[in-house]
Order: C-alpha cells, then structure tokens, then sequence
C-alpha cells in the first residue's frame, strides 16, 4: 500500500493518534511549523473521513484552536500501513538471504573442483 497521505500527514495522524486529539495550533506547535500549514493538511484528513472534530461544528472549513481526533477509518489506514511496511521490510530481508545463500552455494559448487587441481598438481 503506497503512503496516500505522504510523511508529513501520515506524521499528523499518528500524532493525533497518540495524544487522542490535537488541534491545527498544537500540531504546528510540536512540528515547529505555521500553523495555516497545519489546517490544510487537516482539512485534507477531515475530507478523507480519518479524523473529526471532538466538537461538533457546522462548518466545512477547518479553524486553528479546533480540535481533531483520530476516526476508526483513520485507525485502520496507519494499521494497515504499518503491516505494509512489516511485510515489505520482511520480504526485502528474505530476499537479501536467499541471495546470500545462492552465491554461498555458487563459491561451494567449485570446491570440488579446486580440490581435484590440487590434488593433481601435487
């Protein structure tokens, strides 16, 4: 599963995650950020249905001091991507030692030969 969101979102959800809920300001204020950055990449996990507002408002519009906590939807997208990731590394190291173990078996399959030669040249 490919990062949708990209770091910097998939970093926001995970923090809203942690502290159960976050507002634009508290979030700009741990990433060190401005935080009008903030309410658009919470407006872009409002609309994708992985956060909501702890209090509920009628606006469409994303304001600085309200505050976000994480929905089920987005629950289950950082589950999901952090098995992908699980997986993904995992395949990459079962490939890693299967190809150790072929050029292992390579160098091996010429130690009869070599032992033949030096037997013969002594």
């Amino acid at each position: 599963m490919p990062n949708e969101l990209g770091d910097t979102l998939e970093a926001v959800l995970k923090l809203i995650k942690i502290r159960n809920s976050a507002s634009a300001t508290d979030i700009a204020a741990i990433f060190n950020t401005q935080p009008h950055l903030m309410v658009s990449g919470l407006q872009v996990l409002l609309d994708k249905g992985y956060v909501y507002r702890t209090v509920p408002s009628d606006t469409p519009y994303v304001r600085f001091d309200e505050a976000f906590a994480i929905s089920m939807t987005g629950r289950d997208y950082l589950e999901v991507r952090n098995r992908h990731i699980r997986t993904t590394l995992m395949t990459y190291r079962l490939n890693i030692i299967a190809i150790v173990l072929s050029v292992l078996a390579f160098i091996k399959s010429f130690f009869p030969d070599i032992i033949t030669i030096w037997k013969m040249l002594q």
